[in-house]
């Protein structure tokens, strides 16, 4: 028997497949509305928490590391979990529910259709050569009035509690944003390039007094180095090479200090140390010819 032919002979039959159809993509829609609410609440949750301990915190590296990874690792988990699913089931591209599972849903939500849903379902494969079942299912199926299953899943209400992980994620970051309008940005930025190092501002800045940080290879190169600040070091250290050396103060000029770099080799990447606090780190590659170059 084909479809269009039953759903000319059998109309009754065939409304409430049509019925049954529109309950499922329903359901489907339910699952995704709810999912998005609850992924998109916990990953909200998360963004927001991983950038205030950042910003406050000047994390280490491995830990930035780890958060960045830890919330890509789960916004795919949540996107598979919570949104693909329904979303594919939308688009046909697999079935969550069976047209038996579906009916037992619209039987929870409608009881005085449940067997008789059920019942159809059931014989309607020997419906297709079977004229005499055939009538006896479209009658059934006329017993069920115009019910329509769609409404019994009721989006909005059935989603409304789940609102509330979403709003509280938002309310806290246009709080935080508020009072810490620079959060949001730098704790991002801290996080995503987690292989920088980075430091809480200090209350003194470092200035570096050379007019150029170039020197001859193999020729001694001396750094001159200023603190001007609210609050100044008493000392000061440069690292590089894997190593920290102390700076020495130029006699008669307080807040300046040298460190000379005995015949360098090749180019050097250096960072300045005082208080607990730490310049920005620079990097470049390393020289093949004359002159060597200093980064800071």
């Amino acid at each position: 028997m084909e479809r269009g032919a039953a759903a000319a002979e059998y109309p009754a039959l065939a409304r409430v497949r049509t019925e049954l159809e529109a309950f499922k993509r329903k359901f489907y829609l339910n699952l995704l509305v709810r999912g998005a609410l609850v992924a998109g609440g916990l990953l909200l949750t998360l963004f927001v928490v991983f950038n205030v301990l950042e910003y406050f915190l000047y994390l280490p590296t491995v830990v930035r590391a780890g958060l960045l990874f830890g919330f890509i690792g789960l916004t795919v988990y949540s996107f598979a979990r919570w949104i693909w699913q329904p979303l594919a089931a939308l688009t046909n591209l697999r079935r969550l529910l069976s047209d038996e599972q579906a009916a037992r849903r619209v039987g929870e939500l409608f009881p005085e259709v449940q067997d008789r849903l059920l019942n159809a379902l059931q014989l309607q494969g020997q419906a297709r050569d079977n004229a005499l079942i055939a009538a006896s299912l479209e009658q059934r199926a006329a017993q069920m009035g115009n019910i329509s299953f769609a409404q019994g899943i009721d989006i909005k209400q059935q989603s409304r509690p789940l609102w509330k992980y979403a709003a509280v994620p938002v309310a806290l970051l246009l709080v935080l944003l508020a009072f810490y309008p620079s959060f949001l940005v730098q704790g991002t930025k801290r996080i995503w390039h987690y292989k920088r190092a980075y430091s809480p501002p200090a209350p003194f800045q470092f200035v570096i007094k050379n007019p150029k940080l170039t020197a001859f290879r193999g020729e001694d190169f001396t750094l001159n180095v200023g603190v001007a600040g609210n609050a100044l070091p008493a000392e000061v250290s440069i690292a590089y090479n894997d190593g920290e050396r102390r700076l020495s103060k130029v006699a008669g000029r307080g807040g300046e200090f040298r460190y000379t770099f005995e015949q360098p080799q090749g180019d050097v990447t250096f960072q300045l140390k005082g208080a607990g606090f730490n310049s920005p780190e620079y990097h470049h590659g390393t020289g093949t010819a004359q002159p060597a170059r200093f980064q800071g």
